[in-house]
């Protein structure tokens, strides 16, 4: 009798040390991979065309708006991390001359054309702006 009650004890007392609960094992826990980074774009912003003293104005997400004046070419690289950057690049004949010229404005991203304007005539503004898809 003893060895029958120590063998109903022992039986019960196995499935109570092991890991199996009712057939279901626990999950593996696999640890979360690091977040991808960020793309970085580059950004190119060009001016060309014929008309001196030209006035300038972009916006960049490092350095908000900027304008400026100067001869033609011009150009600014930046490098952003904005998944979808607002981009603005525009260019004028100045007020005080009156000399027929042409302007072109083009923005780069990673090299390639973006958004392009051209103008021609005795006063000139073309502009080009857009949102990085």
């Amino acid at each position: 009798m003893r060895r029958l009650l120590a063998l109903v004890v022992v039986a019960l007392l196995v499935p109570a040390c092991s890991d199996n609960r009712n057939g279901i094992r626990d999950p593996v826990t696999e640890p979360t991979p690091p977040p991808a980074p960020a793309p970085t774009l580059t950004v190119d912003y060009r001016v060309t065309g014929t008309i001196p003293n030209t006035r300038i104005t972009y916006f960049s997400s490092t350095q908000g708006t900027t304008q400026l004046s100067t001869d033609l070419p011009w150009v600014i690289s930046y490098k952003t991390g904005e998944l979808h950057p607002f981009l603005y690049l525009a260019a004028d004949s100045p007020v005080d001359t009156f000399a027929e010229g042409t302007l072109v404005v083009q923005i780069f991203v990673n090299g390639a054309l973006f958004r392009e304007a051209r103008g021609s005539g005795f006063t000139v503004s073309v502009a080009a702006s857009g949102e990085v898809p």
